[in-house]
């Protein structure tokens, strides 16, 4: 397969993932590698988008959107979207311990997903037992 040219939309994409990801990483203690490995894709695919040297295409300009908590739009502002009003369900990482738990259970096999599961289910079992507790101590 022939490599694409690179565009002047291209670069202005690239640019944009750059300013924005510089914010994101800052604000979330996030390396390329973390981030890459929640959005399916190596540290070195990461880099490569973020200087422009692989063009955004639609989905990963999606997948950065996700990560980022943004509109594809705000990404790739020559992006033809039909559902640009139902983008919304993005997962916004808002703590270091979010993105912990997310790699992790991304990183493990289905099997141990199903224990993962079940850890977050008796959590929070043993939560709001503890919160009705209190309720009805006041």
């Amino acid at each position: 397969m022939a490599k694409r040219n690179i565009t002047p939309n291209d670069l202005k994409a690239a640019e944009n993932l750059r300013k924005i990801w510089g914010s994101f990483k800052e604000k979330h203690d996030l390396s390329q590698e973390r981030a890459g490995a929640l959005i399916g894709m190596t540290q070195s695919a990461f880099g490569q988008y973020l200087r422009g040297e692989i063009p955004l295409n639609t989905d990963a300009t999606i997948k950065f959107a996700r990560l980022l908590g943004v509109h594809p739009t705000d990404l790739r502002k020559d992006l033809n979207l039909d559902f640009k009003s139902n983008i919304s369900n993005a997962i916004v990482i808002t703590s270091p311990e979010e993105i912990e738990l997310i790699t992790s259970f991304r990183s493990t096999p289905e099997q141990g997903k199903v224990l993962f599961k079940n850890a977050i289910d008796v959590a929070k079992d043993i939560y709001l037992t503890r919160a009705l507790k209190r309720k009805k101590h006041e």
